[in-house]
């Protein structure tokens, strides 16, 4: 099939939806419903600015928030424009902001050649210097405060801190400092430093002005203050930039998304437009209501006209337990009945991880293929970073936390009081000359530099490096004849396996090298769904958010789950509101909500009364006539 014309693609839409995509080449805001098509939006609209604005592909400068959104994004750019999507830049912020500096890394004190810590160095970093500074609190304390310092995007200059946040000043300073001799920047860094440098090199700035000439920026109620920042530097105030989001949705408070900022569009563009796009292609007008009730009780939002245009499907079901035992046999009782009127996976979602394992195992012992999301990003997981430190070294020779991990794991002779004294050296003489000081005397590190001299000096591809550094690295592949099986080495080399389906498929699609993968695999937070078949598919509320399935049943809707305990104060009841909103839009034609009356959780066993967002959604709970048997107690056609 041939790629569309936009005449073609324009009478396909809705008028709402058209008059996103043919908007003048000014400042934009898309306040979208769920299932309303943005990211088709988006794509014509960038297809719109090609072909009836004047723009080149090489001006366009597509952003969003995770990289999942950013494949989807790209690959329909791919199918829109065919060759034409050649030039433009589309990906995430962080991505964006690892690019911009790998041509920019001298004006912010680093060389091309930098490394990306990732969040356990920091924390590695971090707990080190606050030893060492003498500082008393916890580390995750520290570790937040460092976060967020990092993350005002407008820092006072000059001023002596308050008393109070002099600790704060040195241990910030001292981490930096930390970090440049290391030539790395941390995820903050990768948004904070091309912000800098606007402010320090006004010629950089204006060429990038310039060069992307339109900014579009998907999920943009997930932004943080230093994102905003990034687009206003960018976007002249009446330029082409474009904002889409969804206000309901914003569900990362907790980790710094601004909303404030994105409810401030008109005063920062003020030649802008609203356009508000509610029309929900996903789910039925039943799911759609029930949703819309339990959000409107949120105040301060952009209002959006949602209406359902899919036919009337079953009516969103409450689901009632005694305890979570029968909670996780009634629902893999009914998973074969939903899996023959719906397509595969049954998603079942959940405010904390710590509900979906019991329901896991039930649907396991009844023959059903089950996967559980991860929470951790395959590049945190031990296997992982520790091919990864071996990669980052060959790339960054200062990487002194990649290093750290390099001698743990590789059978370099360097045992903890050796470290303790490279770690002294370090500060003194510099990386490089402290370990070559030291192979002199071990002979293992002298054969690992030997060995990262030799694959530096004629570097084979990004797959051949990485199995090279596998088989360099023991215990990371798999073992046959281990009896009994060790269940450790194989989870270990199950994780490289995936890294290195993921080089070769990064391979196949570009042509960067060590550094350009190494800033892929970082900046990769989520692991992606569909990788792997099931019947049903167990995450977070946090990790469904973009997708959506036939049937979705949210477990746990009880008061100190959802909402939480931690967040029900006004302020941060209203992002768990939103929370339970995105799970109830995730489902296309079946909803259901599952209360346990008595749930064991963290080695506690808790009474929790239904989530008062049930009866905000309409979804009354009322007693089962026999609480040992399982059924739905409440039925409601939303009206």
């Amino acid at each position: 099939m041939g790629v569309r014309t936009l005449d073609e693609t324009l009478a396909a839409l809705h008028p709402a939806q058209r008059a996103a995509v043919t908007h003048p080449a000014r400042p934009l805001l898309l306040a979208c419903g769920p299932g309303s098509g943005k990211t088709r939006i988006l794509t014509h609209r960038i297809q719109w600015l090609l072909e009836h604005e004047g723009f080149a592909a090489a001006e366009i400068l597509a952003l969003t928030f995770s990289r999942a959104a950013a494949d989807e994004l790209r690959g329909r750019l791919a199918r829109a424009l065919g060759p034409r999507a050649r030039g433009l830049w589309a990906g995430t912020f962080h991505g964006f902001g690892a690019w911009l500096l790998r041509r920019h890394a001298a004006a912010v004190g680093r060389t091309t050649a930098f490394t990306i810590l990732d969040r356990e160095d920091t924390r590695r970093v971090i707990a080190r210097l606050v030893d060492e500074l003498g500082l008393e609190g916890d580390l995750p304390t520290w570790t937040e405060a460092v976060e967020r310092a990092k993350a005002d995007p407008m820092p006072s200059a000059g001023d002596s801190p308050a008393p109070r946040l002099r600790p704060l000043a040195r241990l910030v300073a001292a981490y930096e400092t930390r970090c440049r001799a290391a030539n790395g920047f941390d995820f903050a860094d990768l948004l904070a430093s091309p912000l800098a440098l606007f402010h320090q090199d006004p010629v950089v700035g204006e060429r990038l002005r310039r060069r992307f000439r339109a900014v579009l920026v998907d999920e943009a109620q997930d932004l943080c203050a230093l994102q905003h920042a990034l687009v206003e530097a960018l976007a002249a105030p009446d330029g082409a930039v474009t904002m889409a989001g969804d206000d309901d949705q914003a569900i990362y408070g907790w980790r710094g998304a601004d909303l404030t900022r994105l409810h401030a569009f008109e005063r920062t563009y003020p030649r802008g437009t609203v356009l508000a796009v509610g029309r929900n292609y996903r789910s039925t007008p039943q799911i759609v209501t029930t949703a819309a009730r339990l959000i409107a009780h949120n105040r301060a939002r952009r209002p959006k006209p949602l209406a359902a245009v899919r036919p009337a499907g079953p009516v969103p079901t409450v689901l009632t337990w005694p305890d979570d035992r029968a909670e996780a046999e009634g629902l893999a009782a009914r998973c074969p009945d939903w899996l023959r009127t719906s397509a595969p996976p049954i998603a079942i979602l959940a405010r904390v991880t710590a509900c979906l394992a019991p329901i896991a195992r039930a649907c396991a012992a009844r023959g059903l293929t089950v996967r559980v999301l991860a929470e951790r990003p395959l590049a945190e997981r031990a296997a992982v970073r520790n091919v990864l430190a071996v990669c980052r070294v060959l790339v960054n020779p200062l990487d002194w936390p990649a290093w750290e991990r390099v001698l743990r794991v590789g059978r370099s002779g360097v045992g903890a009081r050796t470290l303790a004294t490279l770690r002294a050296r370090v500060q003194a003489i510099g990386v490089v000359a402290a370990l070559q000081e030291v192979a002199h005397r071990r002979r293992g590190l002298a054969v690992w530099l030997e060995r990262l001299q030799g694959w530096r000096a004629t570097p084979p591809p990004v797959t051949t490096l990485l199995e090279i550094v596998v088989a360099a690295i023991p215990g990371h592949r798999p073992d046959a004849t281990a009896e009994p099986p060790d269940k450790e080495r194989d989870r270990r080399a199950e994780d490289v396996a995936t890294l290195l389906a993921l080089a070769r498929h990064w391979e196949a699609e570009t042509s960067g090298g060590l550094a350009e993968f190494l800033d892929t695999v970082v900046l990769t937070e989520e692991e992606a769904p569909t990788s792997a078949a099931a019947d049903v598919l167990g995450l977070t509320l946090h990790a469904a958010k973009g997708l959506e399935f036939d049937t979705v049943v949210i477990v746990g809707v009880e008061e100190g789950l959802l909402p939480h305990y931690r967040h029900t104060i006004p302020e941060a009841l209203v992002e768990e509101r939103r929370l339970c909103y995105v799970g109830m839009t995730r489902a296309r034609q079946r909803l259901v909500c599952s209360v346990a009356r008595m749930r064991r959780l963290w080695g506690d066993v808790a009474f929790r009364p239904p989530s008062r967002f049930l009866r905000e959604s309409g979804l009354d709970v009322r007693p089962a006539a026999n609480p040992a048997i399982a059924t739905p107690l409440t039925e409601v056609t939303p009206s």
